[in-house]
């Protein structure tokens, strides 16, 4: 796999991420301040997403429109916290956003949340979260 930092994703996912800060102020009167105990809230977030589109509510192309915003604010708040560059991974010729923390590993959050709005909790973003800050060796 290889990575290459681009500037204009990480200024488009900033802009997406306050986005989301509004849409959850909004639609759920929660306060999303890029802390770690954040991703708690959008995991709630999330759930209403699935049961929205499990229920029909929610079309495909919703569901990648809310993965990319949603990611985003995983990912800002991932960067801003633990550091981390945006940019475009490769892998077999395939490219995906994502990120790439200061130890190296290399992750998606976008592709993160459309899988928890499709499949539901088993793509839990908390637990992703969480995971992601243990292998940058920083508790959370």
């Amino acid at each position: 796999m290889e990575f290459k930092a681009i500037a204009d994703i990480e200024r488009i996912a900033t802009e997406s991420a306050t986005a989301v800060v509004a849409f959850g102020q909004k639609n759920f009167g929660e306060h999303l301040d890029y802390s770690d105990a954040s991703i708690e809230i959008v995991e709630r977030m999330l759930e209403s997403a699935h049961s929205a589109y499990r229920n029909g509510q929610l079309a495909a192309e919703a569901v990648q429109q809310q993965a990319q915003f949603i990611g985003s604010y995983i990912g800002e708040t991932y960067r801003r916290n633990h550091g981390a560059d945006w940019g475009l991974v490769t892998s077999d010729g395939a490219k995906a956003v994502g990120l790439q923390s200061k130890s190296g590993v290399l992750f998606w959050p976008v592709t993160r949340v459309e899988n928890r709005i499709l499949n539901g909790g088993e793509d839990n973003v908390l637990h992703y979260y969480q995971l992601l800050v243990r292998k940058n060796g920083t508790p959370v």
